[in-house]
């Protein structure tokens, strides 16, 4: 490919001057950056000079240390939680033999995260960094990981990367805000038509390299019903007090959760809204039918992440260092008895009544479109009674104070109601 132009035969400096003016974030972003490293150096520059004593030139060299480390992915924990040879031996085998089959270099940097894409490329300074989101990799086959990776990595292959991921990003913001921003999103993509065709079915042919169109498409719409999905999955185990508190370990209760069948099945929506985002796989995708999280038996299976490293994916970690920390073992039973009320609560008021029994009977006889309710009302009074859940991150699966496990979703609902209606206050 020609230096001075980009896929699609756009110019260099057309792409450039495209960034500068597009929504002024790009070169707001350049010039912020700028500002603060300068500012930064011109304080500690002052600041040592000012102050000649040893002890002041010590916390000046401490606090230009948070700073600078702050900004390096391996010390800061929004950047989520590390994947090496060592950490998780297998996803980075994994990339490794998909950046030698493309014949790209392996990305500088790996982590998994708890929000964004299923997976990402991007760049950090000269620095290639590859996330993968957590919820997402358990979800998907190996083939299918191989493919999102894939249609990631073959950007590496372009001379100017950092353009072409800078573009790419632009593409997808508009294509998400077309409704609100309407003719200036439209004006924007138009303008980078050509330039997204190309880079895209590029990515979308590298992608299907590893797997069919079909598996490939259906890669897709998994990862983002898992981001999706994962993020309330989330706020139903956030403890209570989520400002001082939260669970360390949120990522193992997952697989747990999708093997229950909790997750939803994604609508003809969700596929649309996948589509838009591919060229060679948006017809696969418009054809997909229903499709719904869980767990392959040829995933990529995750290794237990270091407690250090778990926090880096907990989102009250990322914006605080000091909370309480609580796995799912040590967390108080009282957590998910308040959660389970709340729950109770919401759905007292949507029948409108305060009589435990009529509602549980008005719950049973509506059982085809209220299933769910019934079984978070259950799960309440069951747990008021003395019961206590298997697992917090699977709702309606409980232990009766005999031992034995009971599975409230798989029930049928009259045997619910004979279950729970002895705990009802007369």
């Amino acid at each position: 490919m020609d230096a001075d132009r980009l896929p699609g035969g756009l110019g260099v400096w057309a792409g450039r001057w495209f960034l500068l003016r597009y929504r002024g974030r790009f070169a707001g972003k350049v010039i912020g950056r700028t500002l603060y490293w300068g500012a930064a150096l011109a304080a500690g520059a002052g600041a040592w000079v000012a102050f000649p004593s040893v002890g002041a030139r010590v916390v000046v060299l401490i606090i230009a240390a948070v700073i600078i480390g702050d900004n390096i992915p391996t010390f800061n924990r929004r950047w989520g939680a590390p994947v090496t040879a060592q950490t998780q031996p297998a996803l980075y085998a994994l990339v490794e033999g998909v950046a030698r089959r493309l014949d790209v270099p392996t990305p500088d940097r790996m982590w998994l995260i708890s929000f964004g894409p299923a997976v990402r490329l991007f760049l950090d300074g000269r620095r290639s960094m590859l996330r993968f989101h957590v919820a997402a990799v358990s979800c998907l086959t190996r083939a299918q990981l191989e493919a999102l990776v894939a249609h990631e990595l073959v950007l590496s292959r372009y001379q100017r990367r950092r353009l072409v991921l800078r573009l790419r990003t632009a593409c997808l913001e508009e294509m998400d805000e077309r409704e609100e921003r309407n003719r200036k999103a439209e004006r924007n993509l138009a303008r980078l038509s050509t330039f997204w065709s190309t880079v895209e079915e590029g990515s979308d042919t590298a992608a299907t390299t590893f797997t069919s169109s079909e598996k490939a498409a259906e890669a897709f719409v998994i990862g983002d019903l898992a981001g999706l999905e994962y993020t309330g999955y989330q706020v139903d185990v956030r403890p209570p007090k989520p400002e001082d508190e939260a669970i360390q370990d949120i990522e193992e209760g997952w697989p747990l959760f999708v093997a229950h069948g909790d997750a939803p099945t994604t609508m003809d929506d969700d596929h649309a809204r996948e589509a838009r985002y591919h060229r060679t796989l948006a017809g696969p995708i418009s054809r997909l039918g229903e499709v719904r999280l869980e767990l392959p038996a040829d995933r990529v299976v995750l290794e237990k992440i270091a407690t250090t490293d778990q926090r880096r994916l907990e989102p009250g970690w990322r914006s605080r260092s000091q909370v309480r920390s609580y796995t799912f073992g040590s967390a108080p039973a009282q957590w998910w008895l308040a959660r389970a009320r709340k729950d109770a609560d919401d759905v007292r008021e949507w029948a409108e009544t305060a009589d435990d029994a009529e509602l549980l009977d008005a719950l049973v006889q509506r059982a085809d479109e209220r299933r769910g309710w019934l079984n978070l009302y259950a799960e309440y009074r069951l747990l008021a009674d003395g019961w206590r859940l298997e697992h917090p991150a699977v709702r309606g699966v409980l232990i009766d104070p005999a031992g034995e496990r009971v599975d409230i979703t798989r029930m049928d609902p009259d045997d619910v109601r004979a279950l729970i209606a002895p705990t009802l206050v007369a």
